[in-house]
């Protein structure tokens, strides 16, 4: 699995990393998580926002030890002919309610 991220995300997760000293080791997990099951295993923490042909782009729900909940969301895209996962955004979910839609979007026609 090859994996890649946006300069935006890269930022996005310096700044959360601050705040959550166990994001470093939780993203690791995610990594691991996604290396498995790519396209989610089913259950509510996985949410497919966009899909064309073989690329998708999801929203996960990411527990994160020092919130102590799954309060981290991670939009990343998964393009299934390369078995390449691109991070697009992550943000807590108290500080910002929803994706950036225009971003994804951006990144996924990018792609096809």
């Amino acid at each position: 699995m090859n994996y890649s991220e946006i300069d935006e995300f890269t930022k996005e997760f310096k700044k959360l990393r601050k705040k959550y000293p166990s994001l470093d080791e939780d993203f690791r997990n995610v990594k691991e998580i996604i290396r498995c099951y790519p396209k989610g295993r089913g259950e509510k923490h996985w949410n497919l926002l966009k899909k064309k042909e073989s690329v998708f782009v999801y929203k996960i729900r990411v527990r994160c030890r020092s919130l102590r909940s799954t309060e981290i969301r991670i939009i990343y895209q998964f393009v299934e002919i390369v078995n390449k996962v691109n991070f697009i955004e992550i943000y807590y979910k108290g500080d910002k309610s929803n994706e950036d839609r225009k971003r994804y979007e951006r990144i996924f026609n990018e792609s096809i």
